[in-house]
């Protein structure tokens, strides 16, 4: 009896697992009839089946679609914030190249105001230099018999007499923009008398000079079907009248999409040596919101926390740079930059055009007539004064 019992099988250990599973099985029985038609779990209890294979795959669609929804809405966001980074990039970029053709634009303004601009009457257009060549002393001087015309008293006698032509310590602000119509501005036509093409006419393949060419972009009533009798200069200098509608002075009126881009200030810290600011940005070169007139104010409706965000969106270079009076000579080439390995060379007096394999050589690279600079050094940190 003992062996028996314990070769007998033993007792079975899943009677509770088994009731368990009942248990479960007849509660989602009861959820699933509840979600069920009474005609549905009718057909059920006589012993029908139950098709859940429609439903089954309706709901198998509507997950992989409002995945691919979502997937789509991130690869899009993603997209749009990628865009958006590059567009700032892209516009971080373009804001520094407009202050570093800033700088380009300071350093003409240095060089042509050396020996022009400062006109004080007839025969008084040309000056000498920052520092003038003929004494030394602080310029642009205008050309006088009185060697103390144009110029004021030091700050220390040594130093000499001063210019009042942007003396040592003045800053000018100057906000760029082009142009409607520059002075002496010709028209962009490629070609105003061409060659006639058609076969059949008398004037085929002949290079008739009929028209002038160029011509200016104000109107000179010059008439192609005549023969220019109705040509006239009345708009070639207006003066007073209607200056902007000249061809002297052209239309300075700015255009609208080339305003608050870019500005450059000029500071005269020494004879010869200059702080040039470089700015890309709306703030049209005021360096402080205090050092405005309430004129100045009204550019930005007055208001300072508006200034102050243009401000911060800007790009701003400083350098320092000191002018020099050395110029080319006349008989005298620059560096050849179309020969390898460049070097210098001698050419002769007033060549035009020098022709040899290779390239083309003028004389009128070497032409500088205002001034050149020994240094152009890019500042770290904002000078006291600029």
């Amino acid at each position: 009896m003992s062996n028996q019992q314990t070769m007998s099988e033993p007792p079975r250990r899943h009677d509770a697992t088994e009731s368990l599973a009942h248990r479960h099985l007849g509660i989602v029985r009861r959820v699933l009839f509840s979600s069920l038609s009474p005609s549905a779990v009718a057909s059920w209890r006589r012993g029908g089946s139950i098709r859940y294979r429609m439903g089954h795959r309706q709901g198998t669609i509507l997950i992989i679609v409002a995945g691919m929804s979502a997937l789509i809405a991130s690869l899009s966001l993603t997209f749009l914030v990628r865009m958006r980074a590059d567009a700032d990039e892209s516009r971080q970029v373009i804001a520094d190249v407009q202050a570093r053709i800033m700088l380009v634009a300071g350093c003409n303004y240095i060089q042509e105001a050396s020996r022009m601009g400062w006109e004080v009457g007839p025969g008084e257009r040309e000056t000498f230099g920052w520092v003038d060549v003929r004494d030394g002393l602080e310029g642009p001087k205008t050309r006088s018999a009185d060697p103390n015309t144009g110029r004021t008293p030091a700050v220390r006698p040594e130093d000499g007499p001063r210019s009042v032509n942007f003396p040592v310590g003045t800053s000018a602000r100057f906000p760029m923009w082009v142009w409607n119509r520059t002075p002496y501005a010709i028209a962009a036509d490629a070609v105003f008398n061409p060659i006639e093409r058609e076969p059949t006419s008398p004037d085929f393949a002949m290079p008739y000079l009929r028209h002038p060419d160029p011509q200016p972009v104000v109107v000179n009533y010059w008439t192609p079907g005549g023969a220019g009798s109705a040509v006239n200069d009345q708009n070639f200098d207006r003066g007073l009248i209607d200056p902007t509608s000249d061809y002297v002075h052209g239309d300075p009126q700015p255009r609208m999409n080339s305003t608050a881009m870019a500005w450059f200030r000029v500071h005269r810290s020494g004879p010869a040596r200059f702080i040039i600011t470089c700015g890309a940005g709306a703030t049209q070169g005021f360096r402080r919101w205090t050092d405005m007139s309430l004129t100045d104010r009204q550019q930005f409706g007055n208001d300072e926390s508006l200034w102050h965000d243009l401000r911060n969106q800007e790009v701003i270079m400083w350098y320092e740079v000191e002018w020099s009076p050395a110029v080319g000579g006349a008989t005298y080439q620059c560096i050849d930059n179309e020969q390898r390995p460049d070097h210098y060379q001698w050419r002769p007096f007033n060549p035009v055009h020098e022709n040899y394999p290779g390239g083309h050589q003028s004389q009128t690279h070497a032409r500088n007539m205002v001034g050149t600079f020994r240094y152009i050094q890019r500042l770290r940190h904002e000078p006291g004064a600029w």
